[in-house]
């Protein structure tokens, strides 16, 4: 399954330090329409996307013009089956989510929300049908003060270990640190390795993560640098179930 997460920074589009962000930011409160669309589109078309999740959604609002960004990413992606996950509400004027948009039938499952005080955090839960199979794909976005943060790896530590097969979780988790997302480890999950994808400009911080379960592997993981439309750059990997080895012959257990 080829995996894909970004954080699309609700359409604001600062891509470079300084004098975009001091040109910029009105975005944040006024309304905008969204520049990553078909940038982002053309990219899942060409690298074959079978998932793609993302952090800092707009659902329709003000500021997002009225525009549905869930609806909108799935018909440039062509990923049709696609759901949102709302997390934070301003009356009509700020919608902000996570979503999961998939080419394959998708059913929700669950919206589990993760402790700490502020901004509403959850891990958005999906079953998606793929290789002959139904895979698990969890999304989130953490808090950045580090107390709620901590809280918030500690429950999904508990909420990996009852998703032991085929299951992926992507997300912004505000931490570069492994350390501090040891608990994620700690439940047999692996991190692809992309490296760094914040800032945009000049990445230096491994914020935006994937992790998969003990049953699979990640191949040909990466930071794309090419797509620069958030202050994130989107994380690339496929994830393929693992191959064991019995009796000295490695075979596939999918």
């Amino acid at each position: 399954m080829r995996i894909g997460f970004l954080n699309l920074q609700s359409g604001v589009g600062i891509t470079g330090g300084g004098l975009d962000w001091v040109t910029g930011a009105w975005r944040y409160a006024l309304p905008h329409a969204p520049r990553f669309l078909e940038p982002l589109g053309e990219l899942a078309r060409r690298e074959r996307l079978d998932v793609l999740g993302c952090a800092e959604t707009e659902l329709p609002s003000w500021r997002g013009r009225g525009l549905d960004y869930t609806r909108a990413i799935a018909e440039a992606t062509g990923l049709t089956h696609a759901m949102p996950f709302s997390t934070f509400r301003l009356g009509g004027w700020v919608h902000q989510g996570n979503s999961l948009h998939s080419g394959a039938r998708m059913q929700s499952t669950a919206t589990h929300e993760l402790p700490g005080p502020g901004q509403r955090r959850v891990v958005g839960e999906a079953r998606v049908a793929a290789e002959g199979g139904e895979w698990t794909v969890l999304v989130t976005h953490l808090a950045l003060g580090q107390q709620a943060r901590a809280a918030q790896v500690r429950a999904l530590g508990k909420l990996l270990l009852l998703r032991r097969e085929r299951t992926v979780l992507m997300g912004d988790f505000n931490s570069a640190s492994d350390e501090e997302l040891a608990p994620l480890a700690e439940a047999g999950f692996t991190c692809a390795p992309t490296g760094p994808t914040h800032p945009t400009w000049r990445p230096t911080a491994k914020i935006d993560r994937l992790y998969a379960s003990p049953d699979l592997e990640w191949h040909g993981a990466r930071a794309e640098e090419t797509l620069r439309v958030s202050d994130h750059l989107l994380v690339i990997a496929e994830a393929r179930r693992s191959v064991a080895k019995r009796g000295g012959v490695a075979v596939n257990v999918a």
